[in-house]
């Protein structure tokens, strides 16, 4: 193609829309030089000045100058074209024959040209590079880009007195460093393209497929695997835009994270190669500090499938997280998706997409395990509605609702941490029970809206229940640990039902498939569900006790049954929740088994006792005391195997009402953790322990 004179198109001109690249990337009017190729800024500032016509059509209103229609109608492009879009989008063979002005110089053909998907969509092109937001440009992106074409740059800056203002403002855009920050260049450094490792590097230096570490069709077929079995849960990548062609050259850590996530279940016999694989290049992210989009994509993909030893979750998301405000994601905001290429708004989306994703991590995280979240709430997040109303929207619908969830607890944390003590006031109870209500308008709300894919209404129920448990098992430790006032019936009821509604979910015919691929966080959530009821089962008093203890040992059963029947390969999600819940199953019925069989022992010693203690005594009344109380000292030392051997047996056939009576204490975060742990779970760092004696 030609690289057209300066003016010939009418560049420079006041009446013209066109401008050079430079000065169209921030907005500025390009002023052209008299008998110069270059126009006033480009010159001023040593840029490459380049000129290119539009692309994408023109915006209502404008017209061509006289000059640009003569050069349309002789056929002619301009050289220069977007980084990265193949040279035969512009040529005339897409439109009709090469070179005939009949094929070229109407708009209504021009419209013709393929739509921007197919840049990315053929195996055999190469996807587009990212520059510039040309039409999304935020205001801080603008004003970085033309502080040196102002008298005194940014250092005149009327809003610049506030901290991350005082610096270099190339300090505080992803690149704090010494350097930047004693730099008095106020000129916007070069930049890789978005989700470009380096451009000095190799593209793909790390690619699992060029490295012979898997071969192409098994590489295809589990990018295919994951985007349709796995991707679904996390709400992560956009099926359109994120095709393996455009992965694979968008970023090889990013690949192989996909690929190992998907042979963990698909594939398990190329699983460790392509695990080792992602760890060698995730350190080499960390070590070199690389921030992109696609970074953050990989990392939580790692944190999703990952080893049943891996407790590395919460410190992963964090360092996600932190990417993400470099790159000033914490910032964003509503734009308008429609004026820009489709390849464009659905990179823009996707930035949005994660950063709503890693939103509703922190805060499920953080109810999990009561440590603080690190993303606070913006406009930008409880707009979600309006988001969702995109035309490059259709599968968000599952990450919206688990934004809403979100939204509805976040302002609540002394509800969410029994520890703040703030659960047991009264003050909390109203608080807790329209929270209950909102709840359920949420679930009825999403489980319609998610009718057209079954497992998002699998998921919308899920949440649902494990949210209700979260909320009330703080009331309900409360209320065990008063010393003085009875049962809270309510917390206890509330609880209870979501526990068991959790396991009976898993366990229906109707989600067996779906339970296969979940994220290793829905086996942990399973997992305290089932923890929590064995705990209520040992814990609460002996007549409420009665009406449960059927239920749950028969809700026990059948998910474990369930998993079993997955028939999961080893260090699966399913695999290791089977066996946990095979152990948990034999140790509780054990101990109903002994409970029965001392109940019976514990009536004819009683029998016995009172026979002794009916007949009068000689002496005082202290001589009567004090064969009482060896007679029930002989009673509790019956088995004479020690407080830690009998305590499941006291707790389940004690005679007293009263928790605090028991051995098995709700509170001992140390004996459950050791009784846990022996049927395969770790309670404080929430993973299976796959190498256990059960």
């Amino acid at each position: 193609m030609e690289q057209l004179p300066p003016g010939a198109s009418g560049q420079g001109r006041g009446g013209s829309s066109n401008a050079c690249l430079e000065c169209r990337k921030v907005k500025m009017k390009c002023h052209l030089i008299p008998n110069s190729e270059k126009c006033e800024r480009c010159s001023r500032k040593a840029l490459d000045c380049t000129f290119q016509q539009h692309r994408r059509g023109r915006k209502l209103g404008t017209r061509l100058s006289t000059s640009q229609s003569a050069k349309r109608a002789a056929g002619k492009r301009p050289s220069s074209c977007e980084p990265g879009q193949p040279a035969h989008h512009w040529n005339g063979a897409d439109l009709g024959t090469s070179g005939s002005k009949d094929s070229v110089h109407a708009p209504s053909q021009l419209q013709r040209l393929p739509p921007v998907r197919s840049w990315y969509a053929e195996a055999d092109e190469k996807p587009p590079k990212v520059e510039g937001n040309e039409e999304g440009m935020n205001e801080s992106d603008s004003r970085e880009q033309s502080d040196s074409d102002r008298p005194y740059g940014f250092w005149a800056d009327p809003d610049g007195f506030n901290p991350p203002s005082l610096l270099n403002r190339h300090a505080s855009q992803g690149n704090f460093s010494l350097q930047n920050i004693l730099s008095t260049n106020t000129e916007a450094p070069k930049r890789p393209a978005s989700g470009e490792i380096s451009t000095s590097a190799p593209r793909s230096p790390g690619d699992p497929v060029t490295k012979g570490i898997i071969n192409m069709a098994i590489a295809e077929s589990l990018f295919e695997g994951f985007m349709k079995n796995l991707n679904p849960y996390v709400c992560q990548l956009d099926p359109t835009l994120h095709t393996f062609q455009y992965v694979r050259v968008k970023s090889s850590f990013l690949l192989t994270a996909v690929l190992s996530a998907a042979a963990k279940l698909l594939n398990p016999s190329v699983f460790s190669p392509l695990r080792d694989h992602a760890e060698r290049l995730y350190m080499e992210v960390f070590r070199r500090g690389l921030k992109s989009p696609e970074v953050v994509h990989g990392i939580m993909l790692l944190t999703y499938w990952k080893e049943p030893d891996d407790t590395r979750a919460f410190v992963n998301v964090g360092i996600a997280i932190r990417i993400c405000h470099d790159l000033g994601w914490h910032k964003l905001k509503a734009q308008d998706l429609t004026v820009m290429s489709e390849g464009r708004a659905r990179e823009i989306r996707s930035m949005e997409r994660t950063w709503l994703v890693l939103f509703v991590y922190d805060r499920s995280i953080s109810m999990q395990t009561g440590k603080p979240c690190m993303i606070e709430r913006s406009r930008f997040i409880e707009s979600i509605d309006d988001w969702l109303k995109s035309p490059f929207g259709e599968g968000d619908g599952l990450l919206a609702a688990f934004t809403h969830l979100r939204l509805l607890t976040s302002e609540l944390p002394g509800l969410l941490n029994p520890a703040d003590d703030t659960s047991s006031q009264p003050s909390s109870r109203p608080l807790l029970r329209l929270l209950k209500e909102q709840i359920g308008v949420w679930r009825k709300r999403w489980t319609q809206a998610t009718t057209r894919e079954p497992r998002h209404q699998f998921l919308v129920q899920y949440y649902a229940d494990h949210t209700l448990l979260m909320l009330y098992s703080g009331p309900l430790q409360a209320s065990l640990s008063s010393k003085t006032g009875p049962l809270d019936l309510e917390p206890f009821w509330v609880s209870y039902n979501a526990a068991v509604g959790i396991l009976r979910l898993v366990s229906s015919r109707e989600v067996a498939g779906y339970v296969y691929f979940v994220q290793d966080s829905m086996h942990v959530m399973l997992a305290y569900a089932a923890v929590f009821l064995i705990k209520l089962l040992l814990t609460i008093p002996r007549a409420v006790r009665a009406e449960v203890e059927s239920t749950i040992l028969e809700t026990l059963s059948t998910a474990r049954d369930a998993f079993a029947l997955q028939s999961a390969p080893a260090n699966t999600g399913c695999a290791l929740q089977a066996m946990f819940l095979a152990n948990v199953v034999s140790k509780v019925g054990k101990l109903c088994q002994r409970k029965r069989s001392r109940s019976v022992q514990k009536a004819a010693d009683t029998t016995s006792t009172q026979m002794q203690t009916s007949q009068p005594m000689a002496g005082d009344g202290s001589g009567q005391a004090e064969a009482a109380s060896t007679s029930m000292e002989a009673i509790a030392m019956q088995d004479g195997s020690g407080a830690q051997a009998t305590a499941a047996d006291d707790a389940l056939s004690g005679p007293s009402i009263t928790p605090e009576s028991q051995n098995y204490n709700f509170f001992d975060d140390e004996m459950w953790s050791s009784m846990f742990a022996s049927a395969g779970f770790s309670i404080n760092d929430g993973i299976f322990l796959p190498d256990f004696n059960g």
